[in-house]
């Protein structure tokens, strides 16, 4: 059975804080690993798939990789540009006008009251 395991990941292998998952991965005698996308944390980058390709694994990198990225977003964001992934959600009027302050008594609501 292990000679045919495969191991299919959105992010590539890491090798950081947490415990490293390539270790499990050569540990557990997997013989190939598809991975998304390589991990844009700096401090691991590229680690984990060296040491995987080292132990003899099979490593594809780039599979579907719109889609993991797509997936990841948040955490790329964050480690590539030191920023959070914000998303931004107003209303507006017709003529493209936000509402003003609230709680003012002369403050037009974009929807009306019940």
């Amino acid at each position: 059975m292990k000679q045919r395991c495969m191991s299919v990941l959105n992010l590539v292998p890491h090798h950081g804080k947490t415990p490293p998952c390539a270790d499990l991965i050569i540990s557990k005698g997997v013989r190939r690993v598809v991975c998304g996308c390589i991990d844009p944390f700096a401090e691991v980058q590229g680690r984990g798939v060296r040491k995987i390709c080292e132990a003899g694994i099979e490593v594809t990198v780039g599979v579907l990789e719109k889609e993991c990225l797509e997936l990841n977003k948040r955490f790329i964001t964050y480690n590539t540009h030191k920023r959070p992934y914000v998303i931004l959600k107003w209303a507006e009027t017709e003529s493209r006008l936000t509402n003003t302050p609230f709680n003012t008594p002369t403050s037009p609501l974009l929807t009306p009251p019940p």
